[in-house]
């Protein structure tokens, strides 16, 4: 058995565009602790039970921790964090919304629970979904290509 405390899922954001809006993005989502802050792309209230908020509004219970950039090029940044039990989608697809002229290819995996995937989104659109469940020890592959909207 596992305590849920310990569920880690692994996420890995690469977005891709011109340096200078990229670096503008950065700025945005930046806190002065973090990389990333889900705060600063969907503002949690402070009046509410923020678990689940968050896991209405984030995609996930609690705010990225271990946060780094990992690569800055001249069309590319990655950024790699972590969140607990589930990955941020909903963020990522608001960042999407706030910068539809970049793109972002969204990688999670989770330690123990059976979360595994990517998401891609142009222009503001999720264009592609690929998540994998665990049945029993086989990993199986749910593909979604034609995904022009959410």
């Amino acid at each position: 058995m596992y305590d849920e405390s310990d569920v880690v899922c692994a996420n890995t954001l690469v977005i891709k565009g011109d340096q200078n809006d990229i670096i503008k993005l950065l700025q945005i989502i930046r806190s002065a602790d973090a990389v990333i802050d889900f705060n600063k792309i969907i503002p949690c209230p402070n009046d509410i039970h923020h678990h689940d908020w968050n896991d209405r509004n984030w995609g996930c219970f609690d705010n990225a921790k271990n946060s780094r950039l990992d690569y800055l090029t001249n069309d590319k940044a990655t950024i790699s964090f972590d969140t607990h039990l589930t990955p941020s989608v909903l963020v990522t697809k608001k960042m999407s919304e706030m910068f539809s002229f970049l793109d972002f290819f969204h990688s999670y995996d989770s330690n123990i629970m059976s979360v595994r995937g990517r998401r891609f989104y142009n222009h503001g659109f999720l264009e592609y979904i690929e998540e994998f469940t665990q049945s029993g020890y086989y990993w199986e592959r749910t593909w979604f290509p034609d995904i022009a909207t959410d």
